[in-house]
């Protein structure tokens, strides 16, 4: 079975009052994308922003903007492409995250493009857009990782106390089977970035390392990295999340 993996990190905005700059997201998605790569097991590595490194022949993520069209399209196509069916999927996303609330008070979340607007326009609708492709997807499991710079606008703390948040945006990591959710922080906390990559990304990084692989089988699950990551971040200003439903999905063996 094949594995195809979509690595996004978004450093520069058109709006900058509304969305400043960051300056870890292009390396965190390229460390990330270079992970997947060496472990030969993925059939595809998806950059995006990229530029093609001739001396070594490869693409790599760089510091840019990325359209909410590119966005979508990459998204798209590696949920609802012939490609792709019934195959294992690996989405990862750093960059900015935000949601709005309407006049009545029920609240919308978007991943963040480069041409982003305060009223939504050109950003990711995780209701409108990214759950209704989650739903349409017809894959064998898919796993996302989201280090937004506001992830807590993208998921609610207490989900009981937030139902109508996080059904509407991401219903389907509840409803699709084998469909599995890491974010970087709780509602109200913001993802740091560290000296090197953002501090969930450099979790990820060192929760995939073959020393926290299982000791008997050498495999990382979601939910064995997910359970490193908690303990790595203890204490640091965010705690990550997770929704799924389905089997323990193998990440790296």
């Amino acid at each position: 079975m094949a594995r195809y993996a979509l690595v996004i990190g978004i450093n520069d905005y058109d709006n900058r009052n509304f969305l400043p700059s960051l300056s870890k997201p292009a390396k965190d998605a390229e460390a990330v994308a270079k992970f997947l790569e060496n472990t030969g097991t993925f059939a595809n590595v998806e950059r995006l922003p990229n530029c093609w490194i001739a001396a070594e022949k490869r693409y790599e993520v760089v510091p840019g903007k990325v359209t909410g069209n590119d966005v979508l399209q990459a998204l798209q196509q590696i949920l609802s492409g012939e490609q792709t069916k019934n195959q294992e999927v690996l989405i990862y996303f750093s960059g900015h995250g935000f949601r709005l609330i309407n006049r009545i008070g029920d609240g919308e979340a978007y991943l963040a493009t480069s041409d982003s607007q305060p009223d939504g326009e050109n950003a990711i609708s995780l209701d409108r857009e990214l759950n209704p492709l989650l739903r349409r997807s017809s894959l064998s499991n898919l796993v996302v990782m989201l280090d937004c710079c506001h992830a807590g606008a993208l998921l609610p703390e207490n989900p009981e106390l937030n139902r109508t948040l996080l059904e509407p945006s991401l219903s389907a990591f509840k409803e699709k089977q084998d469909y599995y959710l890491i974010a970087a922080c709780r509602s109200q906390q913001v993802a740091w970035e560290d000296e090197e990559y953002s501090l969930f990304t450099a979790a990820l990084l060192k929760g995939l390392s073959q020393k926290e692989a299982d000791s008997k089988t050498g495999e990382i699950s979601a939910d064995r990295l997910f359970d490193f990551v908690s303990r790595e971040l203890r204490g640091k200003g965010q705690e990550p999340i997770r929704m799924g439903v389905g089997r323990s999905l193998i990440l790296v063996k």
